[in-house]
């Protein structure tokens, strides 16, 4: 999830994706400069990697963002911060 999270071009589809509900492929190629290939392209990563949820509306696929994934991520960054003021640093 990390790894998914650690490319500029996802860390825009992610925050572009925590301002709607939800978004098609076509609608974040409006607001990149980037082709549609390789939009969709992050996308499946992000989706690979749980940050993301698609859904099928008719022949398009709506993408949003999983909220468990924020969930998970606070807990392993709150417990590596509790390791880390463990080790007196």
């Amino acid at each position: 999830m990390l790894k998914a999270l650690g490319h500029p071009v996802r860390i825009k589809v992610v925050n572009h994706l925590l301002a709607r509900e939800c978004c098609c492929c076509g609608d974040l190629c409006d607001g990149f400069e980037h082709s549609q290939s390789t939009i969709s392209q992050h996308l499946g990563v992000l989706k690979d990697a749980g940050v993301l949820t698609a859904e099928k509306d008719g022949t398009r696929m709506l993408y949003s963002i999983d909220p468990s994934t924020f969930s998970f991520l606070e807990t392993v960054f709150a417990d590596m911060n509790q390791m880390a003021k463990g080790r007196g640093r």
